[in-house]
């Protein structure tokens, strides 16, 4: 069996789709529920106010690569 779950929200697809995909494992599995959709708010949340998440650093450039597909 492989569940798929198919959203078309641009916004927040890649979590929704996670949260779906947890609660169907822990349905198929037999494990005590989680609140994923809780869960994964209150990190989004963190991100925001936190800032959590590494940053590049400020004098980082485009790969060469890339450079010439955006014509730069």
């Amino acid at each position: 069996m492989a569940p798929a779950s198919l959203t078309n929200d641009d916004a927040f697809r890649p979590v929704m789709k996670e949260i779906i995909k947890y609660r169907l494992a822990d349905e198929i599995f037999g494990l005590q529920l989680v609140d994923w959709n809780s869960r994964y708010q209150a990190t989004i949340q963190l991100e925001l106010v936190g800032g959590t998440r590494t940053r590049a650093p400020a004098n980082t450039s485009l790969p060469c690569e890339l450079c010439v597909m955006l014509g730069m």
